[in-house]
Parts: structure tokens; sequence; C-alpha cells
């Protein structure tokens, strides 16, 4: 999967499949580095909106991006 972009689109059971995944490729250590990219693929929004449109996270070692966006439908 290197140099590939997962994404998850959906509600709180794509977030949950999201979580799953993020814990088992980092195998729960803390010396993982993963750089915080949602910027990137304009995922953040105005804190008036009330919540952000998703969140994406960039495996640096293997430049795998895995992206978690939240839609209703």
């Amino acid at each position: 999967m290197s140099n590939k972009v997962i994404v998850f689109v959906g509600d709180s059971i794509g977030r949950q499949q999201y979580q799953s995944l993020m814990c088992m490729l980092t195998g729960g250590r803390d010396n993982v580095v993963i750089e915080e990219v949602s910027l990137r693929y304009g995922l953040l929004v105005p804190p008036t909106r009330g919540r952000t449109g998703g969140v994406a996270h960039r495996f640096v070692n293997t430049n795998t991006t895995i992206i978690n966006y939240w839609a209703v439908l």
C-alpha cells in the first residue's frame, strides 16, 4: 500500500472502521511517524460549522494516507 490513499466515507460505522485500521497499522506503538494532512485534503472547516469534514493522516515511512470523511448519507 505504499504511495496509496485509502478513504473511508460514511457515518459512525465508517469512523469505527477507520479507527480500527489505524490501530492495526500502528500496532499500538507511539513511535510510528504519522503526519496530520487534513488541511492538504480540504477537510478542515471553520469551527462555526460545529464539526470537521474529516481527518487525514499520512504514514511517512510508506507515504500511505488514510482519510476518514464524515458524511451522513
